[in-house]
């Protein structure tokens, strides 16, 4: 048994003539740019609770279990932006829900909501106007800005590449060759979803943090508490980690028979600068090695029901 090493769809059969064609294109369009006027979009799908895809359980176990919330299957999307010089632009957060929230939401983070909890050609517009307009120093001439992001339907429908062609020049990312041709998908998605996660666990472990409903369940996080931790896990990702994902695409002297090589550069510097949970970890047992020789980690099947649902 192994545990995958990624998801998603099959490679098209050219998709290197694709990638060397489309780095090409990056290439030529950002000469004479500035590192913060070329800037990357893309959208997550995340759910309230962040469950970890292993644990420890004693060897012949029927069952593994792994304590949530019950919230599983409530997602919620996350739009991310960056720019090659390494800034995390305003974070967005797209609940599944009529309308927004009331709630007591942070600053620094762009609230919306729709039915379905995913980006539309609404939305993206509104994106432009609250977030990649609202950039410092953003030049008004589409000449001096390049714009990076995804096939996606709600990106390239007519209204919405006209909306971002006023402003910036546009570089769509071949279908199925995000993971090697987005800078978002290359070095950065992995780690805010790490820094998610990590508050996830800190809220299972506070018992101040929790509420319960009248039969004795725990409530999930708010709606606040997702925003805040969009909010910190996206200030948490360091400026190399997204210059680096640019860098493969931008930089000629990278061939392509590399970029294919070293897929989903995941940034292990910034996975070993945090544990799993933010808090430390003290007072370990000397007898915990001991114990440990009755145990096995298993590997559980992570998958995104948001994104399985969008397909």
């Amino acid at each position: 048994m192994r545990r995958r090493t990624t998801s998603g769809h099959q490679l098209p059969a050219n998709y290197g003539a694709q990638l060397a064609k489309f780095r090409d294109y990056v290439q030529t369009e950002s000469k004479g740019l500035r590192l913060r006027n070329v800037v990357n979009m893309d959208e997550l799908a995340c759910q309230f609770d962040m469950p970890h895809g292993r644990t420890l359980e004693k060897k012949g176990a029927k069952e593994v279990l792994i304590s949530t919330t019950g919230h599983e299957r409530s997602s919620y999307s996350v739009v991310l932006s960056c720019s090659a010089d390494g800034r995390m632009l305003t974070p967005m957060v797209i609940f599944k829900r009529a309308t927004v929230p009331r709630e007591q939401w942070p600053s620094g983070v762009v609230i919306k909501a729709n039915r379905k909890g995913w980006m539309t050609e609404q939305i993206f517009s509104e994106y432009i106007d609250e977030i990649y307009l609202q950039r410092p120093n953003s030049p008004v001439d589409p000449k001096q800005s390049l714009f990076i992001m995804d096939s996606a339907k709600p990106h390239i429908t007519e209204s919405s590449k006209a909306a971002i062609e006023e402003y910036a020049k546009l570089a769509i990312v071949p279908a199925r060759l995000t993971r090697f041709a987005q800078p978002l998908d290359i070095s950065v998605n992995a780690v805010f979803k790490h820094h998610m996660r990590a508050r996830w666990n800190d809220f299972m472990l506070d018992e101040n943090l929790h509420t319960y409903t009248k039969g004795g369940n725990m409530r999930g996080p708010s709606y606040a508490q997702i925003a805040q931790w969009v909010k910190e896990s996206a200030d948490s990702v360091k400026p190399e980690t997204i210059r680096r994902g640019f860098r493969r695409i931008m930089d000629p002297t990278d061939t392509v028979e590399h970029v294919l090589a070293v897929e989903h550069e995941h940034e292990h510097d910034d996975f070993i600068d945090e544990p799993p949970s933010t808090r430390d970890l003290t007072d370990i047992p000397d007898e915990f090695g001991t114990a440990m020789d009755k145990f096995e980690i298993f590997d559980g099947d992570e998958y995104d029901e948001a994104e399985k649902e969008n397909q």
